[in-house]
């Protein structure tokens, strides 16, 4: 599968699981962060899990907006 006007791209596909990538920097962040890992960042309020640290901050503004947890 090809996005619609990125046929001409360069592409970087991980060797692992073939999952392409028009920027090197989001290849290796994937495949340091996600390809075959489990989930390593967790939720210090419930029991959600994400491979991302980014997923993670964005679970908490979303979820626990109320409580009071330094983003960083």
């Amino acid at each position: 599968y090809t996005e619609p006007g990125l046929e001409n791209e360069k592409r970087f596909q991980c060797k692992n699981c073939g999952n392409c990538y028009t920027q090197p920097y989001n290849l290796k962040r994937h495949v340091r962060y996600e390809c075959g890992k489990e989930p390593q960042f967790q939720c210090p309020l419930c029991n959600y899990k994400c491979k991302r640290r980014n997923g993670l901050r964005c679970h908490l503004l979303n979820k626990h907006k109320n409580h009071d947890i330094p983003l960083s």
